[in-house]
């Protein structure tokens, strides 16, 4: 009967990203520095009062006058305030094939009108920061959700270090100890076939 007790209320799988802090990671300096994730859109408004993707889709068009489906820059802006958790984890990319950092997700969503660029935040503890290069290219969106792409999620975790690469779901945080993997790193993601 004890046993039970821990399982009354099974915690939800944690996500894993793959985000771009703006173009060739311009903003990663500062949401570094900040301690925040955000992303642009600005004129959408509060990304929270929709409810599902078309709703987005319809926004979208309307305030960027768009004949064709932005399903690209839709899903990006409906995840990153419905569907990404504290808890998750986001690795910061620059490029296609660069990432800059990793962090854990810590606060819910915030639209912040008075800001004056990526008025769309969320808290997070950036766990570490570096330039690892990789040899899988990465996908050009603002915000991907990567968790169900066990290879790609194995292969990031490997080439920033983290603890227990081969587990996807949960997040190995780093303490000061660790300063070795804080510091600027370059090292070669396995390619297909490798891991």
């Amino acid at each position: 009967e004890q046993g039970e007790e821990h399982q009354v209320d099974a915690p939800q799988t944690l996500r894993i990203w793959l985000y771009a802090p703006g173009r060739d990671a311009e903003h990663w300096d500062e949401f570094y520095r900040d301690g925040i994730i955000a992303i642009g859109w600005n004129e959408m408004g509060d990304l929270a009062s929709f409810n599902d993707l078309d709703e987005v889709a319809e926004k979208m068009r309307e305030v960027y006058a768009l004949d064709k489906n932005p399903m690209n820059d839709v899903r990006p802006c409906f995840e990153f305030a419905h569907e990404m958790r504290p808890g998750d984890l986001v690795f910061a990319k620059r490029g296609r094939s660069r990432i800059v950092g990793y962090g854990t997700i810590l606060g819910e969503y915030r639209f912040e009108p008075d800001r004056e660029n990526y008025k769309h935040i969320r808290r997070i503890r950036w766990d570490g920061r570096g330039d690892w290069t990789g040899e899988q290219i990465l996908a050009m969106k603002t915000l991907t959700d990567i968790t169900h792409d066990k290879a790609l999620v194995s292969a990031l975790r490997q080439l920033v270090a983290l603890e227990g690469a081969e587990d996807a779901a949960e997040v190995a945080p780093l303490d000061d100890a660790d300063e070795h993997r804080r510091g600027q790193h370059t090292r070669q993601l396995p390619g297909p076939g490798m891991l």
